[in-house]
């Protein structure tokens, strides 16, 4: 029921986002979308923050936070460990570390995209359909990992190589994929060829669907570097021993991924249509670096999840902005324009229903065992 509602929340202040709300002013300074925002933000929060037994990293975390002065203490980031250390030997409380956790994160990550989005709610929106389970509810050590990345970004606007290898390098210390986020240093207002687009679309639809033996033999290379850290490889060969690799290589859902790339390309054609200035041009490139990343972590959550980094940290999940935004392509069919974008929400919200509480065939149970019924601290003894 939770859920639902927020979901309803943001729908809701989301249309409200797409007519005149920013123009009504609560008092000279503050708007009534920023109101609508904040409301949205803190509610989700609140939700995340205060779960008790919810989450699907809820009991190990918690295990760890028991364990954590244990010298035997392994294969985990030297932050994290830090990090729960200080908590335990302070007030050996898991609830204070995860109280910490998620007020650090979510007051980086919403307040990164109501500076970066035009439209921020429609954002949340997207947000919390496509990454808020596996991210604020999972209590994950690269939900720490994304927010430091987010803190350090003026390093890369002011091309300050050096500060932002140290951001990288602490990120590291919390979840050792941070290390994909480095070229965001490059890939920052980087405007990119219509044809570098379209290309990066195509070879990410090829490995999506030929591509599964050419990413395992990639990897397989990979992991042979002497720098490579063990927590990588790991990962590595937690991808390669999966069973997708044991079937025939085809898609579980062709139609979603067919619908998916249909608004990928609209998008970039969107984006060069339109006549406007672009002044946050990595939106785009970060967007099909997050494709990209994406197909080549197909069906594999460890290394879709790399796709966070340039979605959320990168703003490309802004891309879809270009949805409200194209008035000069859809000119005055406002109607169009606004459908176009309930279409996608629809398909969104379809996509977030299927994944998180529809039990698939053969299965006992949907992935939503872990969130469901949702529990409060506040409310247990």
């Amino acid at each position: 029921m939770i859920y639902f509602i927020i979901f309803l929340v943001l729908l809701i202040f989301s249309l409200f986002e797409l007519s005149n709300l920013r123009k009504i002013m609560i008092v000279n300074t503050i708007s009534a979308d920023y109101i609508c925002f904040l409301f949205c933000a803190i509610l989700m929060f609140f939700v995340s923050a205060f779960r008790y037994k919810t989450g699907r990293d809820w009991n190990g975390y918690m295990l760890f936070f028991d364990n954590c002065l244990s010298k035997k203490v392994s294969n985990v980031e030297i932050g994290f460990v830090m990090l729960n250390r200080i908590i335990k030997i302070t007030v050996d409380n898991f609830f204070v570390l995860q109280l910490i956790i998620n007020f650090f994160c979510s007051f980086v990550i919403f307040r990164h995209f109501y500076n970066k989005s035009n439209y921020p709610i429609f954002t949340l929106l997207l947000y919390f359909l496509n990454y808020y389970f596996t991210t604020d509810m999972a209590q994950t050590r690269q939900y720490i990992a994304m927010a430091i990345i987010i803190t350090g970004l003026d390093f890369c606007e002011n091309k300050k190589i050096f500060l932002w290898c140290i951001v990288i390098i602490l990120a590291m210390q919390f979840h050792v994929s941070a290390v994909v986020a480095f070229p965001l240093y490059f890939t920052n207002k980087k405007r990119i060829t219509r044809f570098t687009a379209l290309l990066i679309v195509f070879v990410s639809i090829f490995l999506m669907f030929f591509g599964l033996n050419l990413i395992k033999n990639v990897l397989l290379l990979v992991v042979k570097f002497p720098l490579v850290s063990q927590r990588l490889k790991d990962l590595v060969y937690i991808y390669i021993q999966n069973g997708i690799y044991g079937k025939k290589n085809q898609f579980s859902s062709g139609l979603g991924v067919i619908v998916k790339y249909i608004f990928i390309f609209f998008i970039v054609y969107l984006y060069y249509k339109n006549k406007y200035d672009r002044k946050n041009d990595a939106f785009l490139l970060n967007f099909l670096i997050g494709v990209l990343l994406i197909a080549i972590g197909r069906n594999i959550s460890v290394l879709n999840r790399l796709s966070n980094y340039y979605f959320i940290c990168g703003t490309g999940l802004c891309s879809y902005n270009l949805l409200i935004e194209s008035k000069s392509f859809f000119k005055r069919l406002n109607f169009i324009r606004i459908s176009i974008c309930c279409s996608w929400i629809l398909f969104v919200t379809f996509s977030f229903i299927s994944v998180w509480f529809v039990v698939p065939k053969g299965e006992k149970h949907s992935l939503n065992m872990d969130y469901l019924p949702y529990y409060s601290f506040f409310l247990e003894k």
